[in-house]
């Protein structure tokens, strides 16, 4: 009989153990879920800062800066991760706040032209040059661009024989009207007259006119990403 009790108890710690193991696979499983979500992206910077060493590679150093510059999170989770690929690489924050800014710059550059294409603008797009800049770099910059044109303009470009940048102008002869039957006749009067037929000319553009078509045709941006219109 006690054999039966140690035997019903042996069934009992059987069981136990079985149901521990099915707890043990469901924990298991659930922490397998857990484990498949989106890491955070600043646990996965950190992480990859702290993986770097004063003997990583240049190019070990900016792929971290990369996944930095194209992470979407704070300023201040941003000086965080700076300071712990200080700590990993004993490089200056300086230096690698320095590295950091070119490729920033290179993101929002592509989020702007993805926006700016998804609103139809293809233009190209060029730094403002400063104040003081050069003026043969911007001649090469805009002869390229408005010597091509664009395909889908209705009215290219163009220039006249003496180089001066040129538009097509619709205006009617002043002082003149259109001749009808009833003018030849002499039966018309100046109110019932028609005015003289839309005739297009080629007019030389205006300062604020080509300034207009340059920007029409080209993207300026200055240092702080933003699009501005080409400094006289």
């Amino acid at each position: 009989m006690t054999d039966d009790n140690l035997g019903g108890d042996g069934g009992e710690s059987n069981k136990t153990e079985a149901e521990f193991g099915a707890k043990s696979g469901a924990s298991g499983s659930a922490g397998g879920d857990a484990e498949a979500k989106p890491e955070d992206p600043e646990v996965k910077l950190a992480a990859a800062a702290d993986a770097l060493s004063p003997t990583s590679t240049d190019d070990e150093v900016k792929a971290v800066l990369e996944l930095l510059a194209e992470a979407r999170i704070g300023f201040a989770a941003k000086r965080k991760i700076l300071a712990r690929a200080k700590k990993s690489t004993r490089q200056p924050i300086a230096d690698l706040k320095r590295d950091l800014a070119p490729l920033e710059q290179k993101v929002t550059r592509a989020q702007r032209q993805a926006e700016r294409l998804a609103r139809g603008d293809t233009r190209p797009e060029f730094p403002a040059p400063s104040p003081n800049a050069e003026w043969l770099p911007q001649i090469n910059v805009l002869d390229k661009v408005l010597g091509r044109g664009r395909l889908f303009d209705p009215e290219p470009p163009m220039r006249d024989v003496d180089g001066f940048a040129t538009g097509v102008f619709v205006r009617r002869a002043v002082g003149l009207h259109t001749l009808t039957s009833a003018g030849a006749n002499a039966d018309e009067t100046g109110a019932t007259q028609l005015p003289a037929p839309e005739q297009p000319l080629l007019s030389r553009l205006s300062e604020a006119e080509l300034a207009e078509l340059i920007e029409r045709h080209i993207a300026y941006v200055d240092n702080d990403e933003q699009l501005v219109h080409l400094g006289s």
